[in-house]
């Protein structure tokens, strides 16, 4: 008898664990919110808008009033499923509603994302006319002449000239065929412990002018058309973005 039995238990044990792994896998998948910040700052802080209170490398003492831009193709991912925040995203300083978004999608706890990427401005499989209709990204218009679709950005302020206030206008994009968006990708690993996972993307608005380029604000102005600073922009948009990935 002794002997029947153990077949029985055993069975009676490979069922029991088997309905415990489904158990504990049905518990560990959740619905979890990603919330994606931008943030603009200057030397690490927060901007004041319309205070003439930073220097850039040059040595130019300027204010910031305008910032609108598109940051696309924002991705994170993960080994059993890449998941997409956004394909295009403007968003503009001064409209609170455009500097977070929020996705959600379903997630285990055992996952382990392996990093995230973005894309700074659009690229050309987005970046064409009437691409984006309505109000306020359709002000981001690029001239037809320069090649039409979108700005990547348009970034304005005035500066101090020798004592007289001037404006510029760091407006970038898509100039005669030519391409100066930029693709960044961090490598952070991170995992999602609770229902939600909250995530900074930061241009630090100073180094805009600042590496590998060292930029005169005298010079950023009216240069859509000028392919030598669209390209020293796009050199220097790599240190420009930074991204935290909260815990």
């Amino acid at each position: 008898m002794k002997i029947k039995l153990i077949p029985i238990m055993l069975l009676l044990a490979v069922a029991l664990i088997g309905f415990n792994s489904c158990k504990k896998d049905k518990e560990i998948v959740k619905d979890v919110t990603f919330n994606v910040n931008f943030n603009h700052k200057v030397n690490n802080d927060l901007v004041e808008m319309d205070s003439l209170l930073y220097t850039n490398a040059f040595g130019n003492k300027f204010s910031v009033s305008t910032i609108k831009y598109f940051i696309s193709d924002i991705v994170l991912y993960k080994a059993s499923g890449d998941i997409k925040i956004a394909t295009a995203q403007y968003i503009d300083a001064r409209m609170p509603s455009t500097t977070s978004l929020s996705v959600n999608a379903m997630v285990s706890e055992e996952d382990v994302f392996t990093g995230m990427s973005f894309i700074y401005g659009l690229n050309e499989a987005r970046n064409f006319d009437g691409a984006f209709p309505n109000p306020p990204a359709n002000a981001m218009e690029w001239p037809i002449p320069l090649g039409g679709g979108y700005h990547y950005m348009k970034l304005e302020g005035k500066h101090d000239s020798s004592g007289s206030i001037k404006n510029f206008q760091c407006h970038t994009g898509p100039t005669n065929g030519n391409q100066y968006y930029k693709s960044f990708n961090s490598n952070k690993s991170f995992s999602v412990a609770g229902d939600s996972k909250s995530i900074d993307i930061n241009m630090n608005i100073e180094k805009w002018f600042s590496t590998p380029n060292t930029l005169d604000l005298n010079d950023i102005t009216r240069i859509m058309g000028n392919e030598s600073m669209q390209a020293k922009l796009e050199q220097n948009v790599t240190d420009v973005f930074t991204i935290e990935i909260n815990e």
